[in-house]
């Protein structure tokens, strides 16, 4: 995966200052960043301010100051190859056009690791941004220390698969990081056949349901230019979201890259119940691909 400028949503929380650091240290150190702050000028209803509580803003005196603390806090991380950037409108949209503008090939979010229920029913900045960003988008809310020492590519029957392959493979070849593909099968599937049928034991239907994905697994590798014979390939029946998170958290992932089919136009913003569990409940880092991801982005 090319990685020539990566578009970074700073809102001086310490997970999106803890992304720039790793991104800078660690993910793409020789990559020029763009770090972007969205400055949100909603304002309450007047009733609720009333006289005691202003709330006018100076917006260009605003900008000028978050720029130049944004400045200060890019020159702490490196000196050169860093530019920073301040605009008007909600984060999601605001690094999205950034990173249309400046032909960005990744865009970046730290996320706080709270919890409430109102926030999971709502739309992250994060999952706003699979919906409107032109390019991959990463989302961490915890960081490695140093560059990612294994990438898990958990793929399914999808436009984005071999999308999702390549991309894995060409970041791992850059840190020399080992690669594993997974293809979880529902394993509703295998049973709801094991109750029509009246000749074929369940046990038997699911070899055949493995052998078959592993087969799809494997074609899928060699289309997308992995190297099928070193790359672990892993088919195994359960539920997706849950068996993702399990191989993620079993040691030696720092990353996973993953398509998505649930993000859409801005109608559609919330994503696959699948990415979405996983974007939750990821101990690591996740770049999610979905179908407005550009082909180009990608280097043979």
């Amino acid at each position: 995966m090319r990685l020539e400028r990566i578009v970074i949503g700073v809102d001086f929380s310490r997970p999106s200052t803890a992304v720039v650091r790793w991104i800078a240290n660690a993910f793409a150190p020789d990559t020029e960043l763009i770090l972007v702050h969205a400055l949100d000028l909603s304002r309450p209803p007047d009733f609720v301010t009333g006289r005691d509580l202003p709330f006018d803003v100076d917006t260009a005196g605003e900008k000028d100051r978050l720029a130049n603390r944004l400045q200060r806090f890019g020159r702490s991380i490196r000196k050169d190859r860093i530019r920073v950037a301040v605009h008007e409108g909600r984060a999601a949209r605001v690094i999205a056009n950034v990173a249309k503008a400046e032909r960005a090939d990744l865009v970046a979010v730290g996320e706080h690791t709270r919890r409430d229920p109102l926030r999971d029913m709502l739309s992250t900045t994060a999952e706003a941004l699979l919906a409107l960003s032109p390019v991959p988008v990463l989302l961490a809310r915890r960081v490695p220390e140093g560059a990612p020492r294994g990438v898990l590519a958990p793929v399914e029957p999808s436009p984005v698969a071999s999308l999702v392959l390549r991309t894995a493979a060409s970041l791992a070849s850059s840190w020399g990081a080992p690669i594993t593909a997974l293809y979880v099968l529902n394993a509703h599937w295998a049973a709801r056949i094991a109750i029509t049928s009246t000749e074929t034991k369940a046990h038997q239907i699911e070899e055949r349901m493995i052998a078959s994905a592993r087969d799809w697994l494997h074609s899928t590798m060699v289309a997308a230019g992995v190297n099928a014979d070193r790359v672990p390939a892993l088919v195994q029946l359960g539920e997706a979201r849950r068996d993702i998170i399990a191989a993620a958290s079993s040691g030696g992932t720092d990353l996973i890259v993953m398509g998505s089919r649930g993000a859409g136009g801005i109608g559609q913003v919330l994503l696959g119940s699948v990415a979405r569990t996983v974007l939750r409940a990821s101990p690591c880092p996740v770049l999610v691909l979905t179908n407005r991801t550009v082909e180009p982005a990608l280097t043979e």
